[in-house]
């Protein structure tokens, strides 16, 4: 078996399974495609820190926890409020916005994505703002709480030291105005300490990194393209891979033969006719085969059902035939002459042709050749009958099974195949 045979099995004779299992999941993807709005995406820059990052994974870091706060739906909910567009706040948090990390830079962009743009650029702007506000107030509770604790501390220690300083004042034992004098030292000692703190606390605040939104009042609005021509290929490729598992299950359950040729090498007869020749020459080359294996009467048979029509068309095409010209490695001219009669054709071959010489051979005794169908056939054609097998497209390997079935059991020899085209057939069905 060869790769055209295949090829004609499962493919060719299952063209109209395949254009289903394509056809349709394409025809659902372009219909889903045409009802969808088109999607604009708005971008927005936010800068997370100065200078470059000392590592991939602090960048990774900072990107990701960018991409968290904006996908909080607590955030994107205010975001929205302040944009004045009235979203599903978790909707789209989950499935339209986006953070990426350019490069190796520690600039963060924001993307958001909507069916109107002007809403998806008020949204990314509002979004970037929100982000940029929650990660610079976010972390100066700690040192909102931090510096009043030390403030606190302060406090209480210079009235401790005013006191003490009082009480040294009206002291007059020179032991008690020793020990209040070191007391004293100890709470500056103290007091000066919480003053550093204060201003490292301060400083720290002061020059710590903050989360810019870059160029806020720009718009960057993009059309995002559209997927449907790769979703159609995918709907394409997915339709035609399935297609083909099915027709091949087809052809394990209900097996093919290739085409009419592949029927002639199984039966070991030639193709007569391999594009539907005229009359004349089919009726010609049926004659003399039918002849050569000692057949009178040629019984067109379709090997299926649907070729029952054409085989019709074909005794009717023998049967308007008047004259039959023999090759010419046969000699003189034979005339055959065709009568129909009750569903027959009969197409008698005069003696004197039969006498002509082949070669320098003596041709054998002249004999009528008749050609009919099934229902034209007497008992006694059934002795000396032969079938002309009318085929077409890839027939089942069923029908090839009941025709060697009832050939064998009648003893009919196969004296040629007429490959009758597809649309000839189903011209011929129609009608």
């Amino acid at each position: 078996m060869t790769i055209d045979d295949l090829f004609k099995r499962i493919v060719r004779a299952r063209l109209p399974l395949l254009a289903c299992f394509v056809l349709v999941p394409l025809l659902g993807v372009l219909l889903l495609g045409s009802r969808q709005h088109p999607v604009w995406v708005a971008n927005a820059r936010v800068q997370v820190f100065d200078g470059a990052p000392s590592s991939t994974t602090e960048a990774d870091g900072s990107s990701a926890r960018v991409l968290a706060l904006a996908t909080t739906p607590g955030l994107v909910r205010s975001a929205l409020a302040d944009a004045h567009v009235t979203r599903d706040a978790t909707d789209l948090a989950e499935h339209d916005i986006s953070a990426q990390r350019l490069g190796e830079s520690t600039v963060v962009e924001l993307a958001v994505k909507d069916t109107d743009p002007a809403a998806a650029a008020a949204i990314v702007k509002a979004l970037a703002h929100r982000v940029a506000t929650f990660m610079n107030e976010g972390s100066r509770s700690h040192f909102r709480s931090t510096l009043a604790d030390v403030d606190a501390q302060i406090a209480t220690t210079n009235r401790t030291r005013n006191a003490v300083t009082t009480s040294l004042a009206a002291a007059l034992d020179p032991r008690v105005r020793d020990t209040l004098r070191a007391r004293l030292a100890s709470l500056a000692s103290t007091s000066s300490e919480l003053a550093q703190q204060r201003t490292s606390l301060v400083v720290a605040d002061a020059t710590r990194d903050l989360v810019v939104a870059i160029d806020p009042h720009s718009r960057d609005v993009r059309a995002v393209p559209s997927s449907l021509l790769p979703r159609s290929a995918l709907a394409v490729l997915l339709g035609l891979v399935l297609g083909l598992a099915v027709a091949v299950l087809l052809e394990t359950l209900r097996p093919r033969l290739a085409d009419a040729r592949a029927v002639s090498r199984l039966l070991g007869v030639p193709l007569l006719s391999a594009q539907g020749h005229e009359g004349t020459r089919l009726a010609r080359m049926a004659a003399l085969a039918a002849r050569r294996q000692g057949v009178e009467t040629v019984v067109v048979m379709p090997l299926e059902q649907r070729d029952d029509p054409a085989a019709r068309q074909l005794v009717k095409t023998l049967s308007a035939v008047e004259e039959v010209s023999a090759p010419a490695s046969v000699g003189p001219r034979v005339r055959l002459k065709v009568g129909v009669a009750a569903g027959a054709i009969g197409v008698e071959v005069p003696h004197a042709a039969a006498d002509a010489p082949t070669n320098g051979h003596a041709a054998g005794a002249a004999r009528a050749v008749r050609f009919t169908g099934l229902s034209g056939l007497t008992r006694q054609d059934e002795e000396r009958a032969g079938v002309l097998l009318v085929v077409s497209g890839a027939p089942l390997h069923t029908s090839y099974d009941a025709l060697t079935t009832l050939t064998t059991a009648m003893r009919w020899p196969v004296i040629g195949i007429v490959d009758t085209p597809r649309k000839r057939a189903d011209a011929g069905n129609a009608s």
